[in-house]
């Protein structure tokens, strides 16, 4: 293309659509799909434990039913086995209140995070989509209404999306947006060779430096908001990790105290 074939616009062309119409489009499906699966996980994650909850209170009402029968049988106010139990089924429900309750807001957070994540991923396809149209506006050389129009578009949208995105971005795609300008001014005053420059030369005000600011924040950005989301989520892992082996070991406790409790009061009645 630079050395003016005509063949080589028409290459660049089919290629940039391939890219906006097909693989973009594909991409964005895939990381919806990924970022639906992660909220729904997170929704699961994050819920109450209800029905183990309601398992544990009922239990403890068997433990109080057979306390009190205990009780009129053999006037004993307490039986040792069975405060043992109830004491072992208590502190399993704290246990998963309190597990379950850091999970979810560890769980809470890493939401937030990946709304964050989303929000940065979606501003880096809109800023690569925006830089693409703004080249290939020096490919076609033609009427530049349409191709404006997008991509006045892509930087409206990608604002939107950076209002809490980092400040080097926000900064970068400012100035890119005024070298555009600058870029759109040399062409239609047919001055090519400055349209190109201001495009991809190696000015550090023009485009290609502070697209380059803007692809790299938020790179970063979306790298240091990826860990921070592994964190949350091995956070809460953590927490759920050991509540079921713990939950056993527990009420396994709790049911060699009822029966060791219960079993000297059964014998004296055989």
């Amino acid at each position: 293309n630079r050395q003016g074939f005509v063949v080589g616009a028409a290459y660049l062309r089919e290629a940039s659509a391939l890219m906006q119409n097909t693989m973009l489009p594909s991409a964005a499906r895939i990381n919806t799909g990924d970022f639906r699966t992660v909220t729904d996980d997170q929704r699961v994650l994050g819920a109450a434990p209800v029905a183990g909850l309601l398992l544990l209170g009922g239990l403890l009402v068997v433990i109080g039913a057979a306390s009190a029968i205990v009780c009129l049988r053999t006037n004993r106010w307490f039986n040792a086995g069975l405060v043992v139990a109830a004491a072992t089924v208590a502190l399993v429900g704290g246990w998963v209140l309190l597990a379950s309750g850091s999970a979810s807001a560890s769980i809470d957070e890493s939401r937030s995070q990946a709304a964050v994540y989303e929000n940065l991923a979606n501003a880096r396809t809109l800023a690569r989509q925006a830089r693409t149209v703004e080249t290939l506006q020096l490919i076609a050389h033609g009427d530049i209404a349409a191709s404006e129009k997008s991509f006045n578009e892509s930087i409206h949208q990608l604002n939107a999306l950076l209002a809490t995105g980092p400040s080097a971005a926000v900064d970068g795609v400012r100035n890119w947006t005024e070298s555009h300008r600058k870029q759109v001014s040399d062409y239609q005053n047919s001055d090519y060779t400055g349209a190109v420059a201001q495009a991809i030369g190696p000015d550090p005000a023009a485009s290609a430096a502070q697209f380059a600011i803007v692809e790299s924040s938020l790179r970063d950005q979306i790298e240091s908001t990826r860990a921070t989301l592994r964190d949350n989520v091995s956070t809460a892992g953590g927490w759920l990790a050991w509540t079921p082996t713990g939950t056993l070991a527990l009420m396994l406790i709790a049911g060699a105290a009822a029966v060791g409790g219960l079993w000297p009061r059964l014998k004296e009645f055989l």
